[in-house]
């Protein structure tokens, strides 16, 4: 299945225990997005780790772990500049998307229905 013009972005504090969850939502979605991006703003609970352990297959990902809490705006900022795709979708550790979620989001960027 062709992947969608889309990375999906995520910035994470203390995050581990929403991550499972969220990326099993993540491996669901048909179809899929050009990439996952996950910024890890210096986490204590081993997000970062986390990630690396339970990334969907079959979507190109990057974890990267800051050293230094740079908040939303600045964990965002650095994925933003990480991520490849045209479109992006930001997204909290806690969202569970439903499979057919991207689909409809990007037919509305080729115009109005």
């Amino acid at each position: 299945m062709t992947a969608l013009p889309v990375a999906i972005l995520m910035v994470t504090y203390d995050s581990a225990a929403d991550l499972p969850g969220s990326f099993a939502a993540i491996a669901a979605l048909s179809p899929p997005p050009a990439e996952l991006v996950i910024v890890d703003c210096a986490s204590r609970d081993g997000s970062a780790n986390e990630a690396r352990r339970h990334l969907p297959p079959g979507i190109p990902a990057t974890v990267e772990a800051l050293t230094e809490n740079r908040g939303f705006t600045g964990g965002m900022n650095r994925a933003l500049a990480l991520s490849t795709a045209p479109f992006v979708l930001t997204l909290n550790a806690d969202v569970r998307m439903t499979p057919d979620f991207l689909a409809p989001l990007v037919a509305r960027l080729d115009g109005p229905e």
